[in-house]
């Protein structure tokens, strides 16, 4: 089938990107999904099938909504922080305009690769010390683990969506336990983030309580 040739392209064109478990179990759950098709994919699955033009990237939704309200002309330097294997949002924002870092301890791309060209790789976690004094918007999809990091930044544009199933991950850096999105989402408020639904996305941004005119971009530390 075409598909599966799909993967092993896929396979072989992003050496990096999976370790030799993961390439079995991508095999495995794409002959699951075509003996049983699913209407949600998930995980290693979906990486693929949104590489494979299969089905629509959430990046594009998320980069339409982070070009209309903060414009690279406005915020040209962005970093992006939860940025998974290749930094998918990263290159899309790069494509855009945008002067880009990308920060993730699970980054796989070889900073060779020229998919990623221009853009600066760290691969490292996203903590309370990392000095954001650079940048001009710091932005994060499926950024869960680090939400808390993120709205501790009181002086400069957060804006990062949330998964759909965020108790699920044994990370979060909020300090409490969290049962469900929706208490997710009411915690992430009390700490001044303005969360709003846009289309399948989840986006948390603190443009409501932040004064972005009034602010030098290159005056940010993470807040007390």
């Amino acid at each position: 089938m075409k598909v599966i040739q799909e993967l092993e392209k896929y396979i072989r064109m992003n050496p990096n990107l999976l370790n030799n478990a993961e390439k079995n179990e991508l095999r495995r759950l794409l002959m699951d999904y075509i003996k049983a098709p699913t209407e949600k994919v998930k995980d290693l699955l979906l990486e693929f099938f949104v590489y494979a033009g299969l089905v629509p990237s959430s990046d594009d939704e998320f980069l339409k909504y982070i070009k209309e309200h903060y414009p690279p002309e406005m915020f040209p330097k962005v970093l992006e922080v939860a940025s998974g294997k290749v930094c998918n949002l990263g290159q899309l924002l790069k494509k855009n305009g945008y002067n880009v870092t990308s920060i993730d301890p699970n980054i796989r791309i070889a900073s060779n690769d020229p998919r990623v060209k221009g853009i600066k790789l760290l691969k490292r976690k996203f903590t309370p010390d990392f000095s954001v004094m650079p940048y001009d918007i710091i932005v994060g999809q499926n950024a869960c683990p680090v939400a808390g990091t993120l709205l501790r930044i009181n002086k400069k544009p957060i804006v990062f969506t949330i998964c759909d199933a965020p108790e699920t991950d044994g990370k979060l850096d909020i300090g409490i336990n969290i049962k469900s999105k929706e208490e997710f989402i009411k915690e992430l408020e009390k700490r001044n983030g303005f969360v709003r639904q846009v289309g399948d996305l989840t986006i948390v941004d603190n443009s409501r309580t932040l004064e972005i005119n009034d602010v030098p971009h290159n005056e940010n530390e993470l807040g007390d």
